[in-house]
């Protein structure tokens, strides 16, 4: 049985997204509710992944699509933003997707903590073609944590509506750190709860945004840090996670060798979970 908790409106920018659209939009609407809704917000897609997805789902009323030109990811999320009807808001990638049963256990959390602004979990990393690359447990969500580096992924973290306008929305200025920028606005506000369940699904792959990971993600993630820098600490902090940066845009091949991510999934504890909309 569905949680009682609150309608969540799931905010899905898009532009020639292909396969991959067909997958997360199926994996957000087999979970939602009659009051949930699934904002496509598309940025005048020609590869017919838009038509696709109005035919394949036109059973689903949650399904509102958009297709309008955009100055952007970022302000593609504000434009879905501005639409959102529900108390509670996600974010789900047209190339991503959201792990089943995710609404559900968001809603359990927030009847439990219905004075909280943002709920947290898991998510997994998938290669281009669904593989199961890894396993992700984010740490906290603090300032301090999240200028040394966002660890939470953007599919697995849910806020209420309402936070997300009142901290500005989404930062139109940015490329590619536009989530670590409103996580850590976000933050700011001190009333999150991290649940244990697993949330979503990262594809990262040469073509995406942070799998083609360049020089420009690290001069805009300097701008990030330095723009919420307080104090020695933060300040050298920022520098130092700079160079971390540096050094994991040069291990990016390593990270994407599948014995690496065998040897990971190994080491890892957790129970593996099944990733859903594969096919």
């Amino acid at each position: 049985m569905a949680s009682a908790g609150p309608a969540i409106s799931i905010l899905t920018p898009s532009y020639n997204a292909g396969d991959y659209l067909v997958d997360a939009v199926r994996s957000a609407l087999e979970q939602m509710r009659a009051d949930d809704e699934l904002l496509i917000q598309d940025a005048g897609s020609t590869d017919g992944s838009i038509e696709r997805i109005a035919a394949e789902f036109a059973a689903y009323p949650q399904l509102k699509i958009v297709s309008e030109p955009d100055d952007g990811q970022a302000d593609a999320l504000n434009r879905a933003l501005r639409r959102a009807g529900n108390p509670v808001m996600g974010w789900l990638n047209a190339d991503d997707l959201l792990h089943p049963g995710a609404l559900d256990a968001v809603r359990r959390a927030w009847e439990l903590h219905p004075e909280v602004k943002v709920v947290f979990g898991s998510w997994y990393i998938l290669a281009a073609d669904g593989t199961l690359l890894r396993h992700k447990v984010p740490t906290t969500f603090e300032p301090m944590s999240l200028l040394w580096r966002p660890t939470v992924f953007s599919g697995a973290i849910f806020a209420k509506t309402d936070a997300v306008r009142e901290v500005g929305g989404f930062d139109a200025g940015l490329y590619f750190v536009m989530d670590g920028d409103l996580w850590m606005r976000l933050a700011q506000l001190r009333s999150a709860v991290q649940i244990p369940e697993t949330l979503a699904g990262f594809r990262w792959y040469t073509g995406s945004k942070t799998g083609g990971m360049d020089a420009a993600l690290l001069r805009e993630g300097m701008v990030y840090r330095r723009r919420y820098a307080v104090g020695l600490r933060g300040k050298a902090l920022s520098y130092v996670a700079f160079v971390g940066d540096c050094l994991w845009f040069l291990a990016v091949p390593l990270r994407k060798a599948s014995w690496y991510s065998n040897w990971r999934l190994r080491r890892s504890a957790r129970t593996r979970p099944e990733p859903a909309g594969r096919g």
